[in-house]
């Protein structure tokens, strides 16, 4: 039979809040990408109106690094939903 192609992609997502950007280990050969990676981020009361800026990259080791997903989520709404708050220590508020 005839051999089928399997897309791959070697992803990495990159984080953006206030001036800080985060980005996370790239994976290889998956279009199915699950980083299990803890991101901890102070945020004070004046930036709770924030957001932080999700998006998906897939590396390119010759050209450029596409974007292929992007999305916002608001710090207000994490918080609403359960967001772990923890004080400057680390300790749950």
């Amino acid at each position: 039979g005839a051999a089928t192609h399997q897309p791959t992609s070697f992803p990495f997502a990159v984080i953006t809040f206030a001036r800080s950007t985060f980005r996370t280990r790239t994976l290889r050969g998956t279009v199915n990408p699950m980083w299990r990676e803890r991101l901890s981020v102070p945020v004070s009361e004046g930036e709770r109106n924030y957001y932080f800026l999700f998006s998906v990259y897939d590396y390119d080791r010759f050209g450029y690094n596409r974007c292929v997903a992007s999305t916002n989520l608001s710090i207000a709404g994490l918080l609403r939903h359960g967001g772990d708050v923890e004080d400057a220590e680390g300790e749950p508020k």
